[in-house]
Protein backbone atom coordinates (compact mmCIF):
# COMPACT_ATOMS: atom_id res chain seq x y z
CA UNK A 1 0.00 0.00 0.00
CA UNK A 2 1.11 3.72 -0.60
CA UNK A 3 3.16 5.15 2.45
CA UNK A 4 1.64 8.37 1.59
CA UNK A 5 -0.84 8.96 4.54
CA UNK A 6 -3.90 10.73 4.77
CA UNK A 7 -5.33 13.98 6.78
CA UNK A 8 -7.71 12.98 9.50
CA UNK A 9 -10.91 14.49 8.00
CA UNK A 10 -10.15 12.27 5.29
CA UNK A 11 -9.67 9.07 7.31
CA UNK A 12 -12.94 10.29 9.09
CA UNK A 13 -15.18 10.53 5.75
CA UNK A 14 -13.93 7.05 4.35
CA UNK A 15 -14.56 5.27 7.25
CA UNK A 16 -17.73 7.20 7.63
CA UNK A 17 -19.01 5.78 3.51
CA UNK A 18 -18.38 2.72 4.77
CA UNK A 19 -20.46 3.04 7.76
CA UNK A 20 -23.32 4.67 5.30
CA UNK A 21 -23.24 1.44 3.30
CA UNK A 22 -24.28 -0.72 6.20
CA UNK A 23 -27.22 1.78 7.00
CA UNK A 24 -28.58 2.40 3.42
CA UNK A 25 -28.05 -1.74 3.30
CA UNK A 26 -30.91 -2.73 5.75
CA UNK A 27 -32.93 -5.62 4.29
CA UNK A 28 -35.78 -6.62 6.14
CA UNK A 29 -35.86 -9.87 4.56
CA UNK A 30 -32.18 -10.63 5.70
CA UNK A 31 -32.64 -8.90 9.51
CA UNK A 32 -34.57 -10.06 13.07
CA UNK A 33 -37.31 -8.15 12.77
CA UNK A 34 -36.98 -5.54 15.13
CA UNK A 35 -39.54 -2.65 16.02
CA UNK A 36 -37.89 0.03 14.30
CA UNK A 37 -38.96 2.52 17.49
CA UNK A 38 -36.58 0.64 19.38
CA UNK A 39 -33.97 0.61 16.99
CA UNK A 40 -33.88 4.65 16.62
CA UNK A 41 -33.67 4.32 20.91
CA UNK A 42 -30.54 1.51 20.30
CA UNK A 43 -28.79 4.49 18.25
CA UNK A 44 -29.15 6.99 20.53
CA UNK A 45 -27.67 4.54 23.55
CA UNK A 46 -24.92 2.87 21.14
CA UNK A 47 -23.90 6.83 20.40
CA UNK A 48 -23.08 7.56 23.69
CA UNK A 49 -21.81 4.09 24.49
CA UNK A 50 -19.20 4.40 21.91
CA UNK A 51 -17.40 7.63 23.94
CA UNK A 52 -16.69 5.45 26.90
CA UNK A 53 -15.81 2.14 24.52
CA UNK A 54 -13.37 4.12 22.51
CA UNK A 55 -11.55 5.01 25.50
CA UNK A 56 -9.12 1.84 25.58
CA UNK A 57 -8.41 1.87 21.84
CA UNK A 58 -7.43 6.24 22.16
CA UNK A 59 -5.20 5.72 25.08
CA UNK A 60 -3.33 2.38 23.56
CA UNK A 61 -2.91 4.26 20.54
CA UNK A 62 -1.61 7.51 22.68
CA UNK A 63 0.64 5.55 24.13
CA UNK A 64 2.31 3.73 21.11
CA UNK A 65 2.34 6.65 18.58
CA UNK A 66 3.01 5.53 14.92
CA UNK A 67 1.96 2.23 15.41
CA UNK A 68 -1.29 0.27 14.50
CA UNK A 69 -2.85 -2.83 16.74
CA UNK A 70 -1.31 -5.41 15.06
CA UNK A 71 2.09 -4.03 15.38
CA UNK A 72 1.59 -2.93 19.22
CA UNK A 73 0.44 -6.64 19.41
CA UNK A 74 4.12 -8.10 17.42
CA UNK A 75 5.98 -5.72 20.50
CA UNK A 76 4.26 -8.76 22.89
CA UNK A 77 5.32 -11.55 21.06
CA UNK A 78 4.69 -12.96 17.69
CA UNK A 79 1.63 -15.67 18.30
CA UNK A 80 -0.17 -12.59 19.49
CA UNK A 81 0.72 -10.52 16.72
CA UNK A 82 -0.27 -12.89 14.05
CA UNK A 83 -3.09 -13.96 16.03
CA UNK A 84 -4.71 -10.35 15.90
CA UNK A 85 -3.91 -10.07 12.29
CA UNK A 86 -5.52 -13.05 11.26
CA UNK A 87 -8.58 -11.93 13.39
CA UNK A 88 -8.42 -8.25 11.81
CA UNK A 89 -8.07 -10.16 8.35
CA UNK A 90 -11.16 -12.64 9.26
CA UNK A 91 -13.36 -9.79 10.28
CA UNK A 92 -12.49 -7.63 7.28
CA UNK A 93 -12.84 -9.92 4.74
CA UNK A 94 -16.12 -10.83 6.24
CA UNK A 95 -17.11 -7.41 5.85
CA UNK A 96 -15.88 -7.06 2.37
CA UNK A 97 -17.62 -10.42 1.02
CA UNK A 98 -21.13 -9.19 2.90
CA UNK A 99 -20.85 -5.85 1.35
CA UNK A 100 -20.10 -7.30 -1.93
CA UNK A 101 -23.20 -9.35 -1.42
CA UNK A 102 -25.54 -6.44 -0.77
CA UNK A 103 -24.47 -5.01 -3.63
CA UNK A 104 -25.33 -7.58 -5.62
CA UNK A 105 -28.57 -8.14 -4.15
CA UNK A 106 -29.67 -4.41 -4.64
CA UNK A 107 -28.79 -4.76 -8.40
CA UNK A 108 -30.29 -7.79 -8.99
CA UNK A 109 -33.42 -7.26 -6.82
CA UNK A 110 -34.13 -3.78 -7.50
CA UNK A 111 -32.38 -2.02 -10.71
CA UNK A 112 -31.98 -5.21 -12.56
CA UNK A 113 -33.78 -8.01 -11.69
CA UNK A 114 -32.74 -10.28 -14.81
CA UNK A 115 -28.94 -9.37 -14.25
CA UNK A 116 -26.44 -12.31 -13.56
CA UNK A 117 -24.96 -12.12 -10.58
CA UNK A 118 -22.08 -13.73 -11.49
CA UNK A 119 -21.86 -10.70 -13.97
CA UNK A 120 -22.11 -8.12 -11.64
CA UNK A 121 -19.77 -9.34 -8.85
CA UNK A 122 -17.21 -10.14 -11.74
CA UNK A 123 -17.47 -6.71 -13.43
CA UNK A 124 -17.55 -4.67 -9.79
CA UNK A 125 -14.53 -6.51 -7.85
CA UNK A 126 -12.76 -6.24 -10.71
CA UNK A 127 -13.33 -2.28 -11.26
CA UNK A 128 -12.45 -2.36 -7.45
CA UNK A 129 -9.46 -3.60 -7.84
CA UNK A 130 -8.43 -1.59 -10.63
CA UNK A 131 -8.78 1.36 -8.30
CA UNK A 132 -7.13 -0.20 -5.49
CA UNK A 133 -4.00 0.22 -7.20
CA UNK A 134 -3.54 3.64 -6.51
CA UNK A 135 -3.84 2.72 -2.88
CA UNK A 136 -5.65 4.26 0.39
CA UNK A 137 -4.96 7.59 -0.72
CA UNK A 138 -6.33 7.34 -3.78
CA UNK A 139 -9.37 5.99 -2.57
CA UNK A 140 -9.70 8.55 0.50
CA UNK A 141 -9.39 11.17 -2.12
CA UNK A 142 -12.54 10.00 -3.85
CA UNK A 143 -14.58 8.86 -1.00
CA UNK A 144 -14.28 13.16 -0.89
CA UNK A 145 -15.97 13.45 -3.72
CA UNK A 146 -18.49 10.74 -3.21
CA UNK A 147 -19.18 12.44 0.34
CA UNK A 148 -20.02 15.67 -1.14
CA UNK A 149 -22.95 13.52 -3.22
CA UNK A 150 -24.11 11.50 -0.66
CA UNK A 151 -24.49 14.43 1.41
CA UNK A 152 -26.34 16.30 -1.02
CA UNK A 153 -28.67 13.42 -1.92
CA UNK A 154 -29.41 13.12 2.14
CA UNK A 155 -30.55 16.82 1.51
CA UNK A 156 -32.58 16.49 -1.14
CA UNK A 157 -34.30 13.36 0.65
CA UNK A 158 -34.76 14.79 3.64
CA UNK A 159 -36.75 18.26 2.38
CA UNK A 160 -38.95 16.00 0.00
CA UNK A 161 -39.91 13.82 3.00
CA UNK A 162 -40.98 16.20 5.58
CA UNK A 163 -44.26 16.87 3.95
CA UNK A 164 -44.99 13.11 4.33
CA UNK A 165 -43.49 12.87 8.32
CA UNK A 166 -46.32 11.14 10.53
CA UNK A 167 -44.76 11.35 14.12
CA UNK A 168 -47.46 8.78 14.87
CA UNK A 169 -45.26 6.19 13.53
CA UNK A 170 -42.94 6.72 16.18
CA UNK A 171 -44.53 4.61 18.74
CA UNK A 172 -43.01 1.70 20.04
CA UNK A 173 -44.40 -1.65 20.67
CA UNK A 174 -45.04 -2.11 24.34
CA UNK A 175 -44.26 -5.91 23.93
CA UNK A 176 -40.92 -6.60 25.21
CA UNK A 177 -39.66 -3.09 24.67
CA UNK A 178 -36.19 -3.58 26.97
CA UNK A 179 -35.28 -6.72 25.07
CA UNK A 180 -35.99 -5.24 21.49
CA UNK A 181 -33.62 -2.34 22.16
CA UNK A 182 -31.01 -4.40 23.82
CA UNK A 183 -31.18 -6.77 20.42
CA UNK A 184 -31.16 -3.25 18.56
CA UNK A 185 -28.21 -2.49 20.24
CA UNK A 186 -26.54 -5.48 19.04
CA UNK A 187 -27.72 -4.80 15.31
CA UNK A 188 -26.11 -1.72 15.58
CA UNK A 189 -23.11 -2.57 17.10
CA UNK A 190 -22.45 -5.13 14.36
CA UNK A 191 -22.68 -2.51 11.51
CA UNK A 192 -20.13 -0.35 13.06
CA UNK A 193 -16.86 -2.27 12.46
CA UNK A 194 -15.57 1.09 10.90
CA UNK A 195 -14.47 2.07 14.51
CA UNK A 196 -12.36 -0.04 15.26
CA UNK A 197 -10.68 0.01 11.92
CA UNK A 198 -9.21 2.97 13.38
CA UNK A 199 -6.84 1.18 15.13
CA UNK A 200 -5.47 -0.11 12.00
CA UNK A 201 -5.57 2.77 10.20
CA UNK A 202 -3.48 4.83 13.00
CA UNK A 203 -0.25 5.12 11.52
CA UNK A 204 -1.85 6.13 8.18
CA UNK A 205 -3.11 9.13 9.72
CA UNK A 206 -1.87 12.36 9.64
CA UNK A 207 -3.76 14.37 12.56
CA UNK A 208 -5.38 13.78 15.80
CA UNK A 209 -6.14 10.09 16.40
CA UNK A 210 -8.78 10.81 19.20
CA UNK A 211 -10.20 13.44 17.04
CA UNK A 212 -10.91 10.89 14.34
CA UNK A 213 -12.58 8.54 17.26
CA UNK A 214 -14.78 11.43 18.24
CA UNK A 215 -15.94 12.65 15.20
CA UNK A 216 -17.06 9.39 13.37
CA UNK A 217 -18.62 8.46 16.29
CA UNK A 218 -21.11 11.96 16.23
CA UNK A 219 -21.46 11.86 12.60
CA UNK A 220 -22.59 7.95 12.15
CA UNK A 221 -24.72 8.62 15.18
CA UNK A 222 -26.14 11.94 13.66
CA UNK A 223 -27.04 10.21 9.92
CA UNK A 224 -28.04 6.57 11.54
CA UNK A 225 -30.75 8.55 13.54
CA UNK A 226 -31.60 11.00 9.98
CA UNK A 227 -31.69 7.78 8.09
CA UNK A 228 -34.00 5.92 10.77
CA UNK A 229 -36.28 8.76 11.37
CA UNK A 230 -37.57 9.07 7.87
CA UNK A 231 -37.95 5.73 7.07
CA UNK A 232 -40.32 5.46 10.25
CA UNK A 233 -42.13 8.45 10.22
CA UNK A 234 -42.45 8.48 6.90
CA UNK A 235 -42.79 4.42 5.64
CA UNK A 236 -43.94 3.20 9.06
CA UNK A 237 -44.75 -0.44 8.86
CA UNK A 238 -44.70 -0.33 5.57
CA UNK A 239 -40.86 -0.18 5.93
CA UNK A 240 -40.84 -4.16 6.59
CA UNK A 241 -42.60 -5.42 3.50
CA UNK A 242 -39.97 -3.64 1.48
CA UNK A 243 -37.17 -5.09 -0.54
CA UNK A 244 -34.84 -2.03 0.19
CA UNK A 245 -36.87 0.68 2.71
CA UNK A 246 -34.56 3.17 1.64
CA UNK A 247 -34.97 3.23 -1.86
CA UNK A 248 -38.63 2.91 -1.00
CA UNK A 249 -38.05 6.14 0.72
CA UNK A 250 -36.42 7.64 -2.60
CA UNK A 251 -38.72 6.34 -4.70
CA UNK A 252 -41.61 8.51 -2.80
CA UNK A 253 -39.82 11.83 -2.91
CA UNK A 254 -40.05 14.20 -5.80
CA UNK A 255 -39.01 18.23 -6.40
CA UNK A 256 -39.61 20.29 -9.18
CA UNK A 257 -36.51 19.04 -11.20
CA UNK A 258 -36.46 15.46 -10.22
CA UNK A 259 -39.98 13.61 -10.40
CA UNK A 260 -38.12 10.93 -8.22
CA UNK A 261 -35.05 10.52 -6.37
CA UNK A 262 -34.50 6.56 -6.67
CA UNK A 263 -32.12 7.92 -9.79
CA UNK A 264 -30.17 9.99 -7.23
CA UNK A 265 -29.97 7.16 -4.99
CA UNK A 266 -29.05 3.91 -7.22
CA UNK A 267 -25.85 6.61 -8.19
CA UNK A 268 -25.07 6.77 -4.66
CA UNK A 269 -25.13 3.78 -3.67
CA UNK A 270 -23.30 2.48 -6.68
CA UNK A 271 -20.51 5.05 -5.49
CA UNK A 272 -20.01 4.17 -1.71
CA UNK A 273 -20.44 0.09 -2.40
CA UNK A 274 -16.91 1.29 -4.59
CA UNK A 275 -15.28 3.42 -2.09
CA UNK A 276 -15.94 0.55 0.74
CA UNK A 277 -15.19 -2.40 -1.22
CA UNK A 278 -12.19 -0.90 -2.20
CA UNK A 279 -10.99 0.17 0.81
CA UNK A 280 -11.60 -2.61 2.82
CA UNK A 281 -9.92 -4.99 0.47
CA UNK A 282 -6.49 -2.95 0.86
CA UNK A 283 -6.87 -2.93 4.54
CA UNK A 284 -7.69 -7.13 4.33
CA UNK A 285 -4.35 -7.32 2.32
CA UNK A 286 -2.28 -5.72 4.79
CA UNK A 287 -3.56 -7.99 7.38
CA UNK A 288 -2.61 -10.99 5.50
CA UNK A 289 0.58 -9.42 4.56
CA UNK A 290 1.49 -9.37 8.19
CA UNK A 291 1.39 -13.08 8.25
CA UNK A 292 3.44 -13.72 4.45
CA UNK A 293 6.95 -13.41 4.00
CA UNK A 294 7.88 -9.78 2.10
CA UNK A 295 8.02 -12.28 -1.74
CA UNK A 296 4.65 -12.92 -1.49
CA UNK A 297 3.14 -9.65 -0.09
CA UNK A 298 2.72 -8.64 -4.15
CA UNK A 299 -0.23 -11.58 -4.44
CA UNK A 300 -2.00 -10.15 -1.34
CA UNK A 301 -4.50 -7.84 -3.04
CA UNK A 302 -5.12 -10.29 -6.20
CA UNK A 303 -5.33 -13.03 -3.78
CA UNK A 304 -8.57 -11.05 -1.83
CA UNK A 305 -10.28 -10.09 -4.42
CA UNK A 306 -10.29 -13.62 -6.02
CA UNK A 307 -11.58 -15.04 -2.53
CA UNK A 308 -13.92 -12.19 -2.40
CA UNK A 309 -15.47 -13.32 -6.06
CA UNK A 310 -15.50 -16.83 -5.36
CA UNK A 311 -17.26 -16.77 -1.62
CA UNK A 312 -20.00 -13.64 -2.70
CA UNK A 313 -20.86 -15.49 -5.99
CA UNK A 314 -21.44 -18.41 -3.61
CA UNK A 315 -23.24 -16.54 -1.06
CA UNK A 316 -26.00 -15.89 -3.66
CA UNK A 317 -27.26 -19.72 -3.67
CA UNK A 318 -27.33 -19.32 0.26
CA UNK A 319 -27.76 -15.90 1.91
CA UNK A 320 -29.67 -16.86 5.19
CA UNK A 321 -25.71 -17.61 6.34
CA UNK A 322 -25.40 -13.76 6.37
CA UNK A 323 -27.96 -13.00 8.26
CA UNK A 324 -26.64 -15.79 10.52
CA UNK A 325 -23.55 -14.27 10.63
CA UNK A 326 -24.42 -10.49 11.20
CA UNK A 327 -24.85 -11.13 15.07
CA UNK A 328 -21.71 -12.31 15.84
CA UNK A 329 -19.97 -9.34 14.29
CA UNK A 330 -21.47 -6.90 17.00
CA UNK A 331 -19.04 -9.17 20.04
CA UNK A 332 -16.34 -8.90 18.05
CA UNK A 333 -16.41 -5.16 17.66
CA UNK A 334 -17.13 -4.35 21.17
CA UNK A 335 -13.57 -7.27 21.32
CA UNK A 336 -11.61 -5.74 19.32
CA UNK A 337 -12.51 -1.67 19.76
CA UNK A 338 -12.10 -2.19 24.10
CA UNK A 339 -11.47 -5.41 25.08
CA UNK A 340 -8.30 -5.98 23.05
CA UNK A 341 -6.48 -2.34 23.83
CA UNK A 342 -7.43 -3.05 27.78
CA UNK A 343 -5.20 -6.13 27.44
CA UNK A 344 -1.95 -4.56 25.40
CA UNK A 345 -2.16 -1.43 27.29
CA UNK A 346 -0.12 -2.75 30.17
CA UNK A 347 1.51 -5.61 28.49
CA UNK A 348 4.99 -3.45 27.19
CA UNK A 349 6.89 -2.66 30.21
CA UNK A 350 9.89 -4.74 31.77
CA UNK A 351 11.28 -5.07 34.78
CA UNK A 352 14.57 -3.64 33.67
CA UNK A 353 12.99 -0.24 32.59
CA UNK A 354 13.39 0.81 28.51
CA UNK A 355 12.28 -1.78 26.11
CA UNK A 356 14.84 -3.25 23.46
CA UNK A 357 13.87 -1.48 20.49
CA UNK A 358 15.97 -3.23 17.94
CA UNK A 359 14.33 -6.76 19.09
CA UNK A 360 11.01 -4.58 17.95
CA UNK A 361 12.00 -3.36 14.88
CA UNK A 362 12.85 -6.94 13.96
CA UNK A 363 9.51 -8.46 14.34
CA UNK A 364 7.57 -5.53 13.49
CA UNK A 365 8.74 -5.28 9.90
CA UNK A 366 5.84 -4.69 7.92
CA UNK A 367 4.03 -1.18 8.29
CA UNK A 368 0.79 0.07 6.84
Amino acid sequence: MNQTKIGASQAVILLLLCRVFNILNFIPLFSNKIDMSSELIAIIICTLLNFILVIPAIILLKKYNGQNIIDIAFRKNKVLGYSISFLYGFILLFNLIETVFGFDFFITAVVYPNASSITIILTFCIACFICAQFGLEGIARTATIVFIIFLSGVIFISITSFKNINLLNLSPSLSNTTKQVIEAMMTVTSKNSEIFILLLLAPKIKGNISKCFIWYIILTGIISLLFNFLIITVLGKFAYSQTIPYFTLASICETKILQRLDAVHMVIWVFISFVKVTAYSLLTAECLKKTLPKKAHKYALTAIFAFTILLSISLTYMPEVVQKAKFTTGFMTIFLLTILPLFLIPQYHKKGGKLDENKIDSIVNVTI
